[in-house]
């Protein structure tokens, strides 16, 4: 379980933290040599997920899991492998199978009904609720709830931005409201969770992205600080427990960026990508940091890493533009942000910054065709694109 960023890195809810909330979809490219080995049978099956190897890593979770049943981790690998891998419908039907015996346990008949469910929250939250009445003593069940909660947080701490965005200080308001509550409700699950046997590490990794979206909330710059400093601390003791587990560098490495450390960040995320060299995400923020550091043609790398990971993906070859542009080596960025449209054509901000590196190229008319694409599909910043064109009319020679 693990935690773009808008402050906190989707990639935790989409893939990580969260699988007991949603599915994801993966990408693939051999692992570098170098690693540390894994220091569990489980971890080595995740080592292998990230490395690429889905089938290999599901059929070594398989094992896991049918040798030991009630193992949750070995299930949720098994299962986050067959989703990357796209047979989320016959995993579904193979889960609807386990839960139909009469020697299904938990874990069985849950998995189930999460795979046949809508993923509302209300649903997950009623579905761990029902689960932990059963079974008490698992400390899984209170975890999840925690998560559901935490995506409920994340959720409102975004309307909050657009109330704020919008000049409405009475959805605003609600929306800050809704999230803290359901921050509140998160940590007295964690605290459930924490007391019971057997409670995983992903208690920590949870408990990290709660205190994250907790500065994000923050209303001082103290208390910001103060909530991502302990998330980091919380981070931390993941990657000393557990120094093979990529989700507890992604979270480290996060709070590190957020802090403004930004040295020890660029370590963290090197060790992030080391840890998980088949996922974009981590080489983007590798990127992003390089980029901050003004390592221009390193953060092009990165990006380049990460866009040969997820080929048809734009925004690494935007990330690439930028990076190129910041340098000012204008045919370059042209060429990643052209890039990047081929390979995503409904990506409208890279009409913006491909008419923005043709305005300084000189290249009027390229701009404004690039300017006026991204008009046309209706991109965000209209109005500053709107002031490109009349800034470009009003230039010496244009009447």
């Amino acid at each position: 379980m693990r935690a773009s960023r808008a402050r906190m890195p989707r990639g935790w809810l989409a893939c990580g933290a969260a699988l007991l909330v949603a599915g994801c979809a993966g990408v693939v490219m051999p692992q570098p040599a170098g690693g540390t080995l894994p220091s569990t049978p489980v971890e080595e099956a995740e080592a292998q997920r990230r490395a690429g190897d889905l089938d290999g890593a599901a059929s070594r979770f398989a094992l896991l899991r049918d040798g030991a049943p009630a193992d949750v981790r070995a299930h949720l690998g098994y299962l986050r492998a067959q989703l990357e891998a796209g047979r989320r419908s016959a995993v579904r039907d193979e889960y609807a199978q386990r839960a139909s015996l009469p020697a299904a346990l938990e874990v069985d008949r849950v998995l189930a009904e999460r795979l046949a469910g809508d993923g509302a929250s209300s649903t997950l939250r009623d579905l761990y609720q029902r689960a932990l009445q059963r079974e008490p003593g698992s400390p899984w069940w209170p975890l999840a709830i925690a998560e559901v909660e935490l995506a409920e947080a994340d959720a409102w701490r975004l309307r909050r931005e657009e109330g704020r965005a919008a000049g409405d200080r009475g959805a605003e308001k609600d929306a800050d409201l809704q999230a803290r509550a359901a921050l509140v409700r998160a940590d007295a699950a964690l605290d459930r969770a924490a007391t019971l046997p057997g409670a995983p590490l992903e208690v920590d990794i949870v408990r990290g992205y709660v205190r994250a979206v907790e500065g994000d909330l923050a209303a001082t710059s103290a208390a910001r600080q103060a909530a991502y400093r302990a998330a980091l601390d919380g981070f931390e003791r993941v990657t000393v427990l557990a120094p093979a587990r990529a989700d507890g560098w992604y979270g480290l490495a996060d709070m590190q960026t957020r802090l403004g450390d930004s040295g020890e960040s660029l370590r963290g995320w090197m060790e992030a990508v080391r840890r998980s060299p088949a996922d974009a995400y981590p080489r983007m923020e590798l990127g992003r940091t390089l980029q901050q550091l003004g390592r221009m043609e390193d953060a092009a790398r990165a990006y380049e890493q990460a866009a040969r990971l997820r080929p048809r993906w734009a925004e690494p070859w935007i990330r690439i533009g930028d990076s190129w542009a910041e340098d000012e080596r204008w045919e370059r960025a042209a060429d990643a942000y052209r890039t990047a449209l081929e390979r995503e054509p409904g990506a409208v901000e890279a009409w913006a910054r491909l008419g923005a590196v043709l305005e300084r190229r000189g290249d009027r008319a390229g701009a404004r065709d690039a300017y006026g694409r991204y008009l046309e599909q209706g991109g965000e910043r209209k109005q500053a694109v709107q002031r490109a064109l009349e800034r470009m009319d009003r230039a010496p020679g244009q009447r």
